[in-house]
């Protein structure tokens, strides 16, 4: 982020060119903050569907001054079916249940993930080896 000179990285919603307001890194700067009170000032005025979600896109679109970017995707895994992996698990580093509705399906889907990413992440530790004093 910060080698990109950018003030924000989302994760990509779905395939679209939009972003996903369940997680994101922002830069601390006086760009950020008023990026933040805008999307504040909406969520005042009126419920949108997608909440702040909608409001950042919104924003993102009228504000060109704002530089941001996608996570990579290898990074994140949506949802907690087989078809929802990518193929390398090394490099998940989060989870973005989705299509739960409560927090029980929620944590059954971050169980699941668990399952199969620590120990495809393990596979790819390396050790040092042991010495005997």
């Amino acid at each position: 982020m910060h080698d990109r000179n950018l003030d924000f990285m989302f994760q990509r919603e779905d395939k679209t060119a939009s972003v996903n307001g369940g997680f994101y890194f922002a830069r601390i700067s006086n760009t950020t903050i008023s990026v933040l009170q805008k999307v504040s000032d909406v969520l005042d005025g009126e419920r949108l569907p997608m909440g702040d979600q909608e409001a950042i896109n919104a924003i993102l679109l009228k504000n060109k001054d704002v530089k941001w970017g996608f996570v990579p995707s290898k990074y994140i895994i949506f949802g907690a079916t087989d078809r929802d992996l990518p193929s390398d698990l090394s490099w998940v580093a989060w989870h973005h249940a989705v299509r739960a509705v409560n927090l029980k399906e929620k944590a059954q889907q971050l169980l699941y993930i668990a399952k199969k990413v620590l120990p495809a992440q393990i596979q790819h530790l390396k050790f040092p080896q042991a010495t005997e004093a």
